[in-house]
This record gives structure tokens, C-alpha cells and sequence, in this order.
């Protein structure tokens, strides 16, 4: 079985839809969960317009990330998976320094700047993955992809809204950003392990020997 994105139809797409679903996680999150989190604390109107507007801020502005995935990156580990992976974990890690906040109400400045970043690295994830839509999906697949990546966003989306938003009621806010991040470093093991095209590196300081031998020990090289 092959396990390299340019030669499985079957993980091409399913690697797409889930992380487009990535996409919508933390938008879902801000516009539903943690608005009605905000105004169940009873935050000003104005406050919490004001977190829940810093998540459009950096899709309006994603156009900066073409040109500029395009001319830097890491070619050894694919040319467009170093770029995903690192806007998956920066999503994940973003999200999970909201835990190291006592109390957010008190501090709706930093949680403000929390959801642009969040939002940044969404947006460059969004791009990314668009790039290596182009990249790896032959012509008569791009508009079924199309299809069913935009609605992997929308359940993403559902997910971080009602799925993290009935967390929190049940489980407190602690928990529910847990559960959140746990779901976004899983989906970042999709571009970790499976990679774009055979003599693609696992990582930077694994060579293309040793990245072979790992490949056998994982049963993950694909034939011929």
C-alpha cells in the first residue's frame, strides 16, 4: 500500500478534509464557544466584539502568505507539508497558552491577541494546504477535493462551536480547550507522518537513509 500523498487518491483526500476540518476548529471556538463563554461572564458587548473580531483580521490579509511560501521552506521534507505542520502545532500551541491565563475575563487584551495569532497560523495553514491541493491533485479530482474540503470546514467548525462550546458548559473552560488541542495535535500527525512524495525527509536531521530505514520499520515504504 502506498503511503506517500501524490500516489493514494483515498489518504490525498482524507488528508485535505482533515485539515481543512483544522481550519474551522478555532473559528467555531471564538465565534460561538468562547463569545457565549464571554457574554455568560457577563463581559461588555463592546469587549467581546472586540476578541471575537480579531479572528477576520488575518483571513483578510492571507494573500501575504503565497509569495511567501513560495519562495521559502524546506524542500528535503516536501514543499508544502514543513509549512502545514508548522501552522498546525503554532494553531495548537496558540490555543493552549489560553490554560496559562487565571482568569480571562481580567485580561481580554492578551486573550484578544491569543485569537489573532491563532487566526494567523490558520490562515497560513489555509494556504498552505491550498498550495498542496494544486500541488498533489490531478485536474479531474479538484472539484469533488473542493467539495468536500470546504465541508470538512464547516464540521470543523461545528465542532469548535458547539462541540467545545457544550464542553464548557459540562466540564469547565479548562477542559474543553484540553479537548481542542488535542484534536488540532492530532490532526498534525496527518503532515507528519504521511509525506508528499517518496524521498520526502521525516524530519530535518533525518537523512534520506535513515528516513528510509524508518519508513521500513513503520511499513511505510511504497513499492517499486
Amino acid at each position: 500500500m502506498k503511503f506517500y500523498l501524490n500516489q493514494n487518491r483515498s489518504l490525498r483526500l482524507t488528508a485535505l478534509c482533515v485539515l481543512y476540518a483544522a481550519q474551522g476548529v478555532p473559528d467555531g471556538f471564538v465565534r460561538i464557544a468562547l463569545k457565549t463563554y464571554l457574554i455568560g461572564q457577563h463581559v461588555p458587548t463592546e469587549a467581546v466584539g472586540n476578541v471575537v473580531a480579531m479572528v477576520s483580521w488575518p483571513w483578510a490579509m492571507k494573500w501575504v502568505w503565497g509569495p511567501f511560501i513560495d519562495r521559502f521552506g524546506y524542500a528535503p521534507m516536501g514543499r508544502r507539508r514543513p509549512w502545514v505542520l508548522a501552522a498546525q502545532l503554532g494553531m495548537a500551541l496558540t490555543l493552549a497558552t489560553m490554560l496559562l491565563i487565571p482568569e480571562l475575563t481580567s485580561e481580554l487584551r492578551t486573550l484578544a491577541m491569543m485569537v489573532l495569532l491563532v487566526n494567523i497560523f490558520a490562515s497560513l495553514q489555509d494556504v498552505s494546504v491550498d498550495a498542496m491541493a494544486i500541488d498533489l491533485l490531478p485536474a479531474k479530482e479538484r472539484g469533488v477535493a473542493n467539495g468536500f474540503m470546504y465541508g470538512s470546514n464547516y464540521a470543523g467548525s461545528f465542532f469548535g462551536g458547539a462541540i467545545v462550546g457544550q464542553c464548557i458548559l459540562l466540564y469547565g473552560f479548562h477542559t474543553a480547550i484540553t479537548a481542542q488541542v488535542s484534536v488540532l495535535l492530532g490532526i498534525a500527525a496527518v503532515p507528519f507522518f504521511f509525506r508528499e512524495r517518496p524521498g520526502d525527509l521525516l524530519l530535518p536531521r533525518i537523512g534520506r537513509k535513515n528516513a528510509t530505514a524508518v519508513d521500513a520499520a513503520a511499513g511505510m515504504v511504497a513499492p517499486g
